[in-house]
């Protein structure tokens, strides 16, 4: 029979063997689990009959969303989802979950839903990147000391691309742009660059491509992304 409970950062490391640290699709889970600043994140960890973590769900603080964590499990079963949800969410308290596509079936009825979407996890293939030579793209020092390269024209329109997190194989690129910015080519000149840097630093760029992104699928393969074959449920969560 399986327990839950909260572990602190003596304990972390006991999850590593839970996660495969040269996959993308581990990546997101595995930085939340062992590198994000433990004042920032609780990790809930369900245990077997022998002691021993079977599965886990890390609620992160980050700069992602600053009024919601990130809700993010590493389950195997719909049973060790439940019980790790239950000990986990307040209720009355939303969460932003990350949940791999294959298992929305298994969250309970209790949960309400909102603001979902559905992401296609994509990777840089390093012997296949194409960088983009765009002079009117701009280094920008973050106060958080994280990387940003942005471009902004003369009309107002503008794009950006930054770093959700990042961990010591991976990093994942977000994207802000206008609807001008993206027909213009603005929002994949700024994802090379960052993509570029992060490959100047030995790591693997990853981003998250979903249907209110208006970026085609074609124009990322062109610069070196290929599909991981991830598919993840991005949704406002609710326990009531």
């Amino acid at each position: 029979m399986s327990r839950v409970r909260q572990i602190d950062a003596q304990e972390r490391e006991r999850l590593a063997p839970l996660l495969n640290r040269h996959s993308a699709s581990d990546a997101l889970a595995a930085y939340c689990a062992l590198i994000h600043p433990m004042e920032k994140v609780k990790l809930y960890v369900s245990f077997d009959g022998g002691g021993h973590p079977n599965s886990f769900l890390a609620i992160a603080q980050t700069g992602m969303d600053l009024f919601r964590p990130l809700a993010v499990p590493f389950v195997a079963s719909s049973k060790n989802l439940w019980d790790l949800l239950e000990a986990a969410l307040i209720p009355g308290q939303p969460v932003l979950l990350y949940l791999p596509l294959e298992q929305r079936d298994w969250l309970d009825e209790s949960l309400i839903l909102s603001e979902t979407k559905i992401t296609e996890l994509l990777r840089l293939d390093p012997s296949g990147f194409k960088p983009i030579l765009n002079v009117l793209v701009m280094s920008v020092n973050m106060p958080s000391g994280l990387p940003r390269f942005e471009i902004r024209s003369r009309s107002g329109s503008s794009a950006a691309a930054g770093i959700s997190w990042i961990g010591d194989r991976f990093a994942e690129i977000y994207l802000e742009a206008d609807r001008e910015a993206q027909i213009r080519g603005m929002g994949i000149s700024v994802i090379a660059a960052m993509s570029k840097q992060l490959l100047e630093e030995n790591r693997i760029p990853l981003f998250g491509l979903d249907s209110q992104t208006e970026l085609e699928f074609k124009d990322l393969s062109e610069i070196g992304y290929r599909s991981t074959g991830t598919r993840t449920l991005i949704a406002q969560v609710l326990k009531t």
